[in-house]
């Protein structure tokens, strides 16, 4: 059993539209508004966890499909619907050598994510912001744009809440039990958002949706012991590297994952968030480089 959690900060770099699907707006006028959450007496946006989880599994079944790596998709007549309804029957006669057996034999994303009879590996938690002055929120207008024609609709004048650029929240997940290169593909999500290849929230066209994820904070948990590396602390870590050893399942194509420690110290918070990026993403790299051989 194996627990890793990947802690930092998420911050805004262009508008960003995450909405509650509610009618009613805290702005007069406002017809599409954020989803919120109440800190103190204050209700302030926030970033559903679900929100993130759906972008991350479109995501990675987008990179698996352009790697030419099978995944299901969540079809109704795929393998891995097949293979859930064995692991529904093994997991009623407690069989946990077929329940092993048949999670293998799962596509990549039905492995990070759980299908339908197989939970989820990964929880990725809410952001909040991180206190009551870090994130600001403002509305915008929009037109509605005829398909057809490409003229404006009657009628087609609207308010748009957004966050503004420079908001901050809290980031975090969790992954439980899954080989050190499949968490390289999720660091590879985080490199794309990064990058604004992969946006965030809705009115995405428009062009919202620009954030940046810095990571400062890896702890890693096990039935015997754990560790964890993180910025604020670097200085005081006692030793020169810091390992987080591949597991089984990987099929003998998971790796360790090292971290010169030494070399850490000297770089900046975001230096330090892209090597551990970098680090997890070679060792993806790696296995995609299995699969063609």
């Amino acid at each position: 059993m194996r627990s890793v959690r990947i802690s930092g900060i998420l911050e805004t770099i262009g508008r960003v539209h995450v909405g509650s699907g509610n009618a009613e707006a805290n702005f007069e006028g406002s017809e599409s508004v954020l989803i919120r959450i109440k800190m103190g007496n204050i209700d302030l946006p926030y970033i559903p966890g679900s929100s993130l989880k759906g972008i991350f599994r479109s995501s990675i079944e987008f990179i698996l499909k352009s790697l030419g790596i099978y995944t299901c998709m969540l079809a109704r007549r795929s393998s891995c619907s097949e293979i859930s309804k064995e692991i529904s029957y093994a997991t009623r006669d407690k069989n946990v050598e077929k329940i092993r057996h048949e999670i293998n034999n799962l596509c990549i994303a039905c492995k990070i994510f759980g299908g339908l009879s197989y939970s989820s590996n990964v929880t990725l938690y809410d952001c909040i912001p991180i206190d009551l002055a870090a994130v600001k929120f403002d509305t915008a207008p929009g037109i509605a744009i005829n398909r057809i024609d490409g003229t404006t609709m009657g009628g087609g004048i609207f308010t748009v809440e957004h966050i503004n650029p420079g908001s901050f929240f809290n980031f975090q997940i969790k992954i439980d039990n899954l080989p050190n290169y499949l968490i390289g593909l999720l660091f590879n999500v985080i490199y794309l958002i990064n990058k604004n290849v992969i946006l965030i929230g809705g009115k995405k066209r428009a062009g919202l949706g620009q954030v940046k994820i810095l990571i400062d904070k890896i702890e890693v948990k096990k039935l015997e012991d754990s560790d964890v590396i993180d910025y604020k602390s670097l200085i005081d870590h006692p030793s020169e590297t810091f390992k987080i050893s591949s597991i089984s399942g990987g099929n003998g194509v998971d790796r360790d994952v090292i971290f010169n420690l030494t070399e850490l110290k000297q770089k900046s918070r975001e230096e330090f968030s892209q090597a551990l990026i970098n680090n997890f993403m070679e060792v993806w790299s790696k296995f995609v480089e299995t699969k063609k051989n």
